[in-house]
């Protein structure tokens, strides 16, 4: 591939066209030269036969042929038998070179012009470093400070940016900004979704079906844009799967706020109270989720309150959390609780079971939120989703089975060391869009009903299924998130952290030469570049090369095999019929001469001759003052 800008693709893309119709060209004049000779015969023919073999042996391109033909036809109407026949013969293989080399050339710089994909350069490559950073602290250690400081930054950078492309360029969301789904090489991912599945947990924790998401598989390069040959890309498919239950029953109403000797806490946080939702088997109150009963407590004052509670199979450490209860789990997949903290209300009521709001009457005993009259409140303080997350990596013809992120193993995919590098780009990738992370970084800002919110916590009414729009919104973005993570991989975002600190700084490169090589070899789509293959142009123009070649050889290679046979009638023929041949016929009729002898179809004088009055077209003809003794006749060619 090459790489160029869209001028300078404009200019190849022209002279590729140009350079085929020239071909085109060389490529009559072979079978020009090769019809003149299989039709030529020293037998007496009519007029229109030595016309023809005179155009054939002058024709300047297929189109004069083909005119040229047609106005042989017309004229010779009426003169011979067969003429329309007779000059069709010339006439149509004229008619197919032209049109056959004129899509010739736009299928030339179709097949040069592959697409606006790119490779990326950008100097710095990898991921950042990821050390053992806690997110609600902050260290003695500036430098600490700042590692962390550009996680959550560019995490939160890359968040949103996901979400923007996500409401711009997945089905059934767009905005019309076009310009940016421009950037990833599948400027989609669509999955499958079955609103109708069944529920993956206890059958009495799902509140009714479950919904499935199947990404199918994601090509490391056709979809994701790592560029690398079949042999040594990589597949991902992940499966999401969630279903609303009832939070309710996993707490015992409003108690009393359980860290009452707590020194950081106000007298106000001491003789609060929560709601302490139990969804371990921990008694711990750090391990159960909480929600106050005075809204001051919450982040957000309006509008929803989005928080999860993650299980990773196989990395348990990775967050703070005690196991799930067993009647919240599947067997190997990862999982996450998400939580609605709804402060809304509504307009209309609610039947959506993550939203629900169906009574007038708030009856959730909340402290410091005001009613307004006519308004629909949420049922429940909390409301929860349960789901699960699975992988599964292809290669090779083989797949891992279906599990959790930290439980894929590679060995049985006989991964090679570039392959390697593939797979462990598209895996830091898909951990990077785990639907934690999202909702980590997010909170409740990605949600579709945030849009329905009036500038208070008034909202209009959101739809029956909101909870399943929701989901698929949730996996559109994490599909964003993989696409993006990969490109970042290769050119990572240099985000602003303050004065002289941008997050590229903390850039880990690639441990191995593998991955080091995989830096340049990321695609995108580029509006501003076009990528020409290489390979095309080359063949394009070496066959080329190779048919003018075969134009230039082919005649004095025929010639001068028939001269070894003694057979030189055809080859005096088509040097005869050379024009420059018959205009030294008229000039030798009108008294001009000598001529040098030779077989070359470009006859020359062998002395400088004075013309005089109106030449070979007028009535008196040029004198020649050379010596009539060194006159040399020139032979009589035949046509």
């Amino acid at each position: 591939m090459i790489t160029i800008s869209l001028a300078q693709g404009a200019i190849l893309i022209s002279f590729i066209t140009l350079f085929v119709r020239w071909v085109g060209g060389r490529l009559w004049n072979i079978l020009a030269f090769i019809l003149h000779q299989y039709r030529w015969t020293a037998q007496a023919r009519d007029g229109l036969y030595y016309q023809q073999q005179v155009l054939l042996r002058n024709s300047e391109s297929a189109s004069h042929t083909l005119w040229t033909a047609l106005k042989l036809a017309w004229r010779w109407r009426t003169e011979t038998n067969g003429v329309l026949g007779r000059c069709l013969l010339l006439a149509l293989p004229a008619a197919v070179n032209v049109a056959g080399f004129a899509a010739a050339g736009l299928l030339a710089s179709k097949l040069l012009d592959t697409n606006d994909e790119v490779l990326v350069r950008s100097g710095t490559c990898g991921w950042l470093a990821d050390g053992e950073l806690a997110a609600d602290r902050i260290y003695a250690d500036d430098e600490k400070n700042k590692q962390l400081d550009s996680l959550w930054v560019a995490g939160l950078w890359t968040m949103k940016k996901s979400v923007e492309y996500t409401s711009a360029c997945y089905e059934g969301q767009s905005t019309g900004y076009s310009s940016l789904c421009s950037t990833y090489v599948q400027p989609q991912m669509l999955s499958s979704v079955n609103t109708s599945y069944t529920c993956p947990f206890d059958q009495q924790t799902c509140s009714g079906p479950a919904v499935h998401i199947d990404s199918g598989l994601i090509d490391s390069s056709a979809h994701l844009g790592i560029n690398s040959p079949p042999e040594q890309r990589v597949s991902l498919r992940k499966v999401a799967t969630c279903c609303p239950f009832d939070m309710d029953k996993y707490q015992n109403g409003w108690e009393r706020y359980q860290f009452p000797s707590d020194p950081n806490a106000s007298e106000m946080l001491r003789n609060s109270s929560w709601k302490y939702y139990r969804l371990s088997d921990s008694s711990a109150p750090y391990d159960q989720v909480s929600a106050p009963r005075d809204v001051l407590f919450w982040s957000g004052t309006s509008g929803y309150e989005l928080s999860s509670v993650p299980q990773f199979d196989g990395n348990q450490n990775l967050v703070a959390t005690s196991p799930l209860k067993a009647e919240l789990k599947a067997p190997h997949a990862d999982h996450l609780v998400l939580l609605l903290g709804n402060l809304a209300k509504y307009t209309e009521a609610v039947t959506d079971p993550w939203f629900r709001a169906s009574s007038q009457n708030d009856s959730r005993g909340y402290d410091s939120l005001y009613e307004s009259a006519g308004a629909w409140y949420p049922d429940s303080v909390l409301t929860g989703l349960d789901c699960t997350e699975q992988y599964q990596f292809c290669a090779n013809g083989r797949c891992t089975d279906l599990s959790g992120l930290y439980t894929q193993d590679p060995a049985p995919l006989n991964l090679g060391a570039n392959q390697r590098a593939v797979y462990d780009v598209v895996w830091k990738s898909a951990w990077a869009a785990n639907w934690f992370f999202i909702t980590y970084f997010l909170r409740g800002d990605f949600l579709l009903a945030a849009r329905l919110l009036h500038p208070t916590s008034i909202s209009a009414p959101v739809a029956p299924d909101q909870w399943i729009q929701e989901i698929e919104n949730l996996h559109n973005i994490s599909m964003a998130v993989l696409q993006r993570r990969v490109v970042e991989y290769s050119r990572p975002p240099d985000v602003y952290i303050r004065p002289g600190v941008g997050t590229r700084r903390f850039i880990v490169p690639p441990a191995t030469a593998e991955e080091q090589k995989l830096c340049d070899n990321i695609k995108v789509r580029e509006p501003n570049y076009r990528s020409f293959s290489l390979a095309s142009l080359v063949f394009i123009l070496l066959c080329g090369l190779a048919i003018a070649a075969i134009e230039l050889s082919l005649p004095p290679l025929v010639f001068r095999i028939r001269h070894w046979k003694g057979s030189t009638e055809k080859s005096q023929a088509w040097v005869g019929a050379h024009v420059f041949q018959l205009h030294k016929a008229v000039l030798e009729s009108r008294g001009v001469g000598p001529w040098q002898p030779t077989e070359h179809e470009i006859p020359v004088l062998l002395h400088e001759p004075v013309m005089m009055g109106q030449g070979i077209t007028g009535s008196d003809g040029p004198v020649n003052v050379g010596d009539d003794k060194s006159r040399v006749p020139s032979p009589v060619r035949a046509y």
